[in-house]
């Protein structure tokens, strides 16, 4: 079962328990309502977990089909080989693991019941993480504009 199945089969069983509760999942159009922080904190992680679902498979994928087709592409140019597509994606990719992270840790905090359920995903996008830096070793030395702009890369 794929991390995407398995965050599916979550969201259909939690949206129930949640809607039950009076605390609906989906995102509304209003951007303030009475419920509580919590609630609100709630639906913002599965939000970001719902966009990261979709989100962390298309980066990989571009990653891996990026380093496969441009392995000598930069060279060609003359160009850092640090700063390549496929290892900028692969960094946005590992990024993104730690975001969805995150949100699993406030989800467990925020619904310990399921935290049984948010162990077996963590566990996942360690692995997913722990491939792609076997992978792309280099994704540290890679600069975002912006992001990384202000940082060196660690030698």
């Amino acid at each position: 079962m794929t991390r995407m199945d398995l965050f599916a089969e979550w969201m259909e069983e939690c949206e129930e328990k949640q809607v039950m509760r009076g605390v609906p999942m989906r995102k509304r159009p209003i951007l303030m309502d009475n419920g509580f922080p919590e609630d609100m904190i709630l639906r913002e992680e599965v939000d970001e977990l719902s966009w990261s679902r979709m989100m962390l498979h298309v980066k990989c994928q571009r990653a891996i089909h990026g380093r496969i087709e441009d392995l000598t592409f930069m060279e060609e140019i003359v160009l850092d080989p640090y700063q390549s597509d496929h290892n900028g994606t692969a960094k946005l990719a590992l990024h993104i693991i730690d975001r969805c992270q995150a949100a699993w840790s406030t989800v467990a905090e925020l619904m310990p019941e399921e935290a049984h359920e948010v162990i077996s995903v963590q566990e996942l996008l360690r692995r997913i993480g722990d491939a792609l830096k076997r992978e792309f070793p280099d994704t540290d030395k890679f600069i975002r504009a912006g992001s990384d702009a202000t940082r060196q890369p660690e030698e």
